[in-house]
């Protein structure tokens, strides 16, 4: 029905398509409202006040950023289909209503199809739902009903992010056709098994039936596999053309008259930038087949190519192959226009409007050549034929007509433009244009403030709109005169050493009732050097700004204004040299954030910078009185500033003289010490979570070869952690890593990459283990307290087992066993992805670090000493190594490590032996068994050698290297280090004067201990070292630089070795 309804208005027949879709009992006038709700796809599950019993109302509220309410409207199908959005380009719950009558028998059967989730209630009772985020089953369902006779109301509800999602719904007699799939095994019957999922729209069905081919396949089978191909959603795009490719070359070995083959290869290439290839493959393929279709994908590829002249050739090439053919034609109507010869484009495009009764051609054609009157019947025509309810389209080329002849119904057409809904910029922009070409300014103006009053949505996007028209926009008033702010630093007397420096750095931001906002910049540079020339003389406008002021200041007072070059991404500012002032402003637009539906965050504004000076910095936030604005400060900002006026409430910080902050080795993040804030209203991590959760809603369905896979793995294990073990191990074995957190799961675990942790957390799901994402920060984030969310904190996405809580995977690594934890995660907070975004505390881990040597070093009378080294490592420190050990080539191993690890442990080493154990059983500890010479390893003087510290730890030069800290001292690296080192004295030779053991405590979080003993002729020396990650304040620093010194002063004792006495 739907093609018919496309194909009968091409023809210029609306009254056919609508013969057609009654014949097939299309349920045509619909009752719609929506967008409805904060997140499309979780608002499927949650009962919007649509679902109420009884009929629509006349409107509903929308989120806090969709004022105003959405309203109740009348939407005609086109064919069976019914498009529900409307003006408001968002998506959302759609809510669709109708009524069907039954007969006196009562029975009928409604088919409904859509792509989206969607659920069908009749008479308030749910009587259908069809979940495709979860389920890739059919597009369309056969739905028997028995129902009393009578008219019987009906409300479906479409859940979709596309803002205009489509529904189709029909019913039918009571005896349903082809109902039943044919149960047979043969060839024959598997073909009409996928002949029939794929008219329904069900792709899984379709490949269930196998996704194999061989020499044998017959071709209708290559196709209907190539077509099921093309919609699998359980693939990546390199695999569906790797796959078509395959399947069409073998089809076209079998039937070399099967001309289409080529076109789809020829696209295949295209898509992977092959365009030599598809060209010559099409040319070849065109001089076989005299079909328009090869000159057509020819002109594409040779407009891509840049190669018009070949490009007009395939399309005359195409014209004396079918001069009648719609697509030729079309293609001859672009080309004409590209050309710009427009005195020829009259007769195409007359041609063109005849085959196709719905192309615009013709009235662009009549509105070029002036010819109002036709390009006004011409419009009035396009409306019929189209039909469109979604858009008022006939209005706006009024308009635009009417415009062009000076009309005197410009004015009002403009104004029917604003219907109910918010609408688009674009549409005001074009609206208040009708008027001011009327002549009616006052009317325009008020038409402006008005609308704008109420959508203050469109407030910042039509800033400078009003800034033409009423000589003001929302931030006139607060903006700042450039020269005055320069003279005011120039006699301020103040200097900085830096290439550059920001004189003024001014930011005000005013928020709207439905939170958008719109951001004022005013930026003002100082070149104080060459560097500082080349850095600010290419500005860049940020996306989306509109630029108000561009020039340099220069040192005798002469302002120059740059020009921008049309295709040049920069603007070159002239003659710029140290001295000279650089000066910015725009105003940006910012929509609502839709993470915080209704509310508002800004940017964190920073009154501190690590390179750069700031003389001024100011930033100011504008908001409703009855919007409650929440502070996030960082550092030390300056004094908070509150004033309210003419209903707004306004909070402003000024920071005079920032000078750079001094970088300090191993410092908590900048963001958590430099003076910043960040405003925000109505902001809270339990709707950031959502938002993200909304996003992933759909992105995990079932695919049966997944399900098969599973339980291949699984092998029959049973036990939910042991189930979790085998997915974990296959997982971080065959999947290769990467950041595609949002990414379809199918199809990242088909093609073998992607977030391993989502990859995990799909493959709990079809094994059946309750299983949960959390979201957790890092040890070494921003640990600063704040109610509002701070996205970049969280980073580090994990997999809970659900009634298991001990249990959370990591797949961050290579080599990892089940259950590590990094020690940067544990103890740490996360967010758990469920309702309320709980908060959680992260375990230990199943695996403990730990780092043991156990030492033997026989001295030799010389000086020199050979040692014998067991090394075991387990948990960090061994998936460190093996990480690093399993990328090296089994010939290299040995001479790597002596290099890379051996020579740093003691200076001059040579490495003798090395034997590895349990490299690749990541449940085991890795064990290191290597023994190396050192020449002059202890110093000779005369009948004494005095033996150096051994394997120090040295916990100075890497958490104390400066005296003293402003900030706060991050120990990211810990330290778990227990060391038993035996040392055998050279023969006729013992040692003497040993050191005393010690222990040390650094306020019983780290600690550090030596013992020195005897054992017969031999010392044993051990040494632990307990060293857990510590935030280290300012205050402290001093105390716990002084215990890594005096630990390293206690290492560092020599021990005597003497030759006894004759």
């Amino acid at each position: 029905v739907d093609l018919l309804d496309v194909l009968e208005r091409r023809r210029g027949n609306p009254a056919a398509s609508q013969a057609h879709a009654e014949a097939a009992g299309c349920l045509g006038t619909w009752s719609v409202v929506g967008p409805l709700g904060a997140y499309p796809m979780l608002d499927f599950d949650r009962n919007l006040p649509p679902e109420q019993a009884g009929p629509l109302a006349e409107s509903y509220a929308a989120d806090p950023w969709r004022a105003p309410p959405r309203p109740r409207r009348t939407v005609e199908a086109q064919g069976c289909a019914v498009h529900l959005g409307g003006l408001d380009p968002q998506g959302g719950a759609f809510y669709a209503e109708t009524e069907i009558v039954f007969p006196a028998d009562g029975e009928r059967q409604l088919w409904i199809e859509s792509p989206n989730p969607v659920a069908l209630w009749i008479d308030d009772r749910e009587v259908f739902r069809a979940d495709r985020r979860k389920e890739r089953g059919p597009r369309g369902h056969i739905l028997p009903l028995a129902l009393s006779p009578g008219t019987h109301r009906v409300l479906v509800k479409v859940s979709s992010r596309h803002p205009n999602p489509v529904l189709s719904v029909a019913q039918g007699s009571a005896r349903p056709r082809a109902l039943d799939l044919p149960q047979g095994t043969s060839p024959q019957e598997s073909y009409l098994r996928r002949v029939v999922h794929l008219g329904r729209g069900d792709t899984t069905g379709a490949l269930a039936e196998g996704r194999t081919f061989g020499k044998d396949t017959p071709v209708p089978v290559l196709w209907q596999l190539v077509r099921a191909t093309m919609a699998d959603p359980f693939i990546d795009s390199n695999t569906r053309r790797n796959t078509i490719r395959r399947l069409l070359t073998r089809a076209e070995e079998k039937d070399r008259h099967a001309w289409k083959i080529a076109l789809v290869l020829a696209a295949i290439d295209k898509d992977e930038d092959k365009l030599q290839v598809a060209i010559k493959r099409l040319l070849e393929a065109g001089s076989r087949w005299p079909v328009v279709e090869y000159p057509l994908a020819l002109a594409e590829l040779y407009r891509e190519k840049g190669w018009q002249g070949k490009a007009d050739a395939a399309i005359r090439r195409a014209l004396a192959l079918d001069p009648t053919s719609c697509a030729v034609i079309a293609a001859k109507v672009d080309m004409t226009r590209r050309r710009r010869a427009f005195a020829d484009l009259r007769p195409w495009a007359e041609k063109l409007v005849t085959c196709s009764a719905d192309s615009r051609a013709l009235m662009d054609v009549f509105s070029r050549a002036r010819e109002w009157d036709k390009a006004e019947a011409e419009a009035r025509r396009l409306a019929r034929v189209r039909a469109d309810t979604r858009t008022d389209q006939l209005t706006a080329d009024l308009l635009r007509i009417e415009r062009g002849r000076s009309g005197a119904r410009t004015a009002e057409l403009g104004k029917d433009l604003l219907g109910p809904a918010t609408p688009g910029a674009q549409t005001l922009v074009e609206a208040v244009d009708g008027l001011l070409a009327a002549g009616r300014d006052d009317e325009a103006t008020a038409t402006l403030e008005s609308v704008v009053s109420e959508h203050p949505s469109l407030l910042g996007s039509t800033a400078v709109l009003q800034e033409v028209l009423v000589g003001k926009h929302p931030l006139s008033e607060v903006r700042l005169p450039g020269s005055r702010v320069i003279r005011e630093f120039e006699r301020s007397g103040r200097s900085y050493d830096q290439p550059q420096i920001m004189v003024l750095d001014y930011t005000v931001m005013r928020v709207f009732q439905d939170g958008s906002a719109l951001e004022l910049t005013h930026n003002i540079w100082r070149a104080q050097s060459k560097e500082g020339v080349d850095a600010l003389g290419e500005y860049h406008v940020r996306e989306g700004a509109t630029l108000l002021t561009l020039r340099t200041h220069k040192a005798d007072g002469t302002i120059l204004e740059p020009e921008r070059i049309a295709g040049k991404e920069s603007i070159s500012l002239p003659r710029l040299q140290p001295g000279d002032y650089v000066e910015a402003e725009y105003l940006r637009p910012i929509p609502p954030n839709q993470s915080f539906p209704g509310g508002f965050q800004s940017w964190r504004f920073f009154f501190q910078s690590m390179e750069e000076a700031f003389d001024r910095s100011e930033f100011a936030v504008m908001a409703p009185v009855d919007m409650d604005l929440v502070v996030d400060p960082r550092g030390h900002p300056p004094t908070q500033e509150e004033t309210v006026s003419g209903g707004l409430r306004t909070l402003r910080w000024v920071a005079r003289e920032s000078r750079p902050l001094v970088p300090e080795p191993s410092s908590v993040p900048t963001q958590e010490v430099a003076s910043s804030v960040r405003v925000g209203i109505g902001t809270t991590w339990s709707a950031w979570i959502d938002r993200a959760r909304d996003v992933l809603a759909d992105r995990d369905p079932v695919d049966p070869v997944a399900q098969a896979r599973v339980t291949k793995i699984l092998g029959g294990v049973t036990d939910p952690v042991s189930k979790a073990r085998r997915l974990f191990r296959w997982t971080v074995d065959n999947v290769e890593h990467s950041s595609e957190v949002f990414g379809s799961a199918p199809v990242m675990l088909a093609s073998r990459r992607g977030d391993r942790v989502r990859v995990l957390h799909y493959l709990l799901t079809l094994a059946g283990v309750d299983s949960e994402l959390l979201l957790a920060r890092s040890f070494s984030s921003d640990h600063s307290p704040s109610s509002m969310p701070e996205g970049s904190e969280y980073r580090h996405l994990l997999v809970r087992l659900r009634n298991h809580s001990e249990v959370v995977l990591f797949l961050g690594q290579e080599a990892l066993p089940f259950g590590y934890l990094p020690p940067v995660l544990r103890g740490e907070e996360a967010f758990v992805f469920a309702e309320g975004a709980p908060r959680v505390v992260l375990p230990e881990g199943l695996v403990k670090d730990r780092r043991e040597m156990s030492v033997t070093v026989r001295l030799q009378q010389n000086g020199d000493a050979e040692f014998d080294i067991v090394e075991t490592h387990a948990g960090t420190t061994a998936i460190r190594w093996r990480t690093d050990l399993q990328a090296v080539p089994a010939s290299l191993l040995e001479s790597k490590f002596a290099e890379a690890y051996v020579a740093r442990l003691v200076s001059g080493a040579l490495l003798t032996e090395l034997q590895i154990e349990n490299l690749d059983q990541e449940t085991e500890p890795l064990v290191f068994r290597y023994g190396f010479r050192v020449e002059g390893f202890a110093r000779k003087r005369e009948d004494t050698l005095r033996v150096p510290a051994i394997l120090p730890t040295r916990l100075a030069p890497l958490y104390a290297r400066v005296g003293e800290r402003t900030t706060p001292l991050l120990v990211s690296f810990p330290q778990d280090l227990d060391v038993t080192i035996r040392l055998q004295p050279p023969e006729s030779m013992s040692f003497v004067d040993l050191p005393q053991s010690a222990s040390l405590d650094y306020r019983n979080r780290a600690r550090f201990e030596l013992t020195v003993d005897r054992d017969g002729d031999s010392v044993v020396i051990h040494r632990e070292v307990k060293l857990p990650l510590l935030r280290v304040g300012t205050e402290a620093y001093g105390e716990f630089a002084a215990f890594c010194f005096e630990a390293d002063g206690l290492e560092a004792r020599e021990i005597i070795v003497r030759k006894h006495d004759p």
